[in-house]
């Protein structure tokens, strides 16, 4: 997959899925995570898990990650572990427990 449409109002904008640091689903919505905020994607989680390459991995039922932006796994409790991007436009942490 060399880009995936994203919804910015009335517009629809291709990006290149190496700039996306993930996919959610929340409130019956798929979002792709890029450095300029959380965008709309008219396409399901299992579609895009379909399409994409091999540098995204499904974490959870909820979750596709880039692992291009994965800097850093760390064990949590049992055994689960929280992926820890880094967002460097929001200037913060984002933790995804997986």
């Amino acid at each position: 997959m060399e880009g995936i449409f994203i919804e910015n109002g009335d517009i629809l904008k291709k990006i290149n899925a190496d700039d996306i640091y993930y996919f959610t689903r929340d409130n019956s919505k798929t979002y792709a995570v890029i450095k300029d905020g959380r965008f709309e994607v008219k396409a399901s989680l299992n579609y895009i898990s379909v399409i994409l390459e091999k540098n995204f991995i499904r974490t959870h039922k909820s979750f596709i990650v880039n692992i291009n932006k994965i800097n850093l796994i760390k064990k949590s409790t049992g055994n689960t572990y929280n992926e820890l991007l880094w967002a460097q436009t929001q200037s913060q942490l984002l933790q995804k427990r997986v």
